[in-house]
């Protein structure tokens, strides 16, 4: 009876490889994280955005009560720490910043440890003129609200418009068996 135990032990089973493979995904999706997602993205007279103030509302995974984090992504992984409001859960929030643009609506990408990201709220981006290419700040750019400014060097009208901020979990790369 204990060497058809081992033997059965031995032999990986399908069971294995399913419960394997789905926690690697678990895993891959800890360590890429959740991308923000600006859909509805409209750039009038922008030639490219930069996050440079990001508040995002986060939910405690431990007992969903919402609390508000700012990150300042001026670091390449910039990252909050803070106790949940209710709980006092650790709650951690990382981001990696991307360049906005034309072709790209991805603000950047998400890590969350202990909280769940839920909403963009109003924040600081920087923009750079498509007419002159002089960089400037938005202030309180929020979801549903047209940002408007003026370029400081060329006074053109530059213009950015948010639909919808969407956290969508970002696709883990292949993991090579062997």
């Amino acid at each position: 009876l204990m060497q058809a135990v081992e033997k059965d032990t031995a032999q990986p089973t399908t069971h294995d490889a399913t419960l394997r493979s789905v926690t690697d995904m678990r895993v891959n999706e800890q360590r890429y994280g959740v991308r923000l997602r600006l859909d509805g993205l409209r750039l009038d007279n922008v030639a490219a955005v930069e996050p440079l103030a990001i508040t995002l509302q986060v939910a405690c995974q431990r007992c969903r009560e919402p609390s508000a984090a700012t990150l300042q992504p001026d670091a390449p992984d910039a990252a909050v720490c803070q106790p949940c409001p209710s709980c006092h859960a650790a709650l951690e929030v990382r981001m990696a910043p991307q360049l906005l643009h034309e072709a790209n609506d991805v603000l950047g990408r998400l890590r969350c440890t202990g909280c769940v990201a839920v909403d963009l709220l109003p924040c600081m981006l920087g923009v750079q003129c498509a007419t002159c290419s002089a960089g400037a700040a938005l202030r309180d750019v929020q979801v549903g609200v047209l940002a408007t400014r003026a370029c400081r060097r060329c006074h053109a009208t530059m213009g950015l418009y948010i639909a919808a901020a969407v956290f969508a979990a970002v696709p883990s790369a292949p993991v090579a068996v062997g």
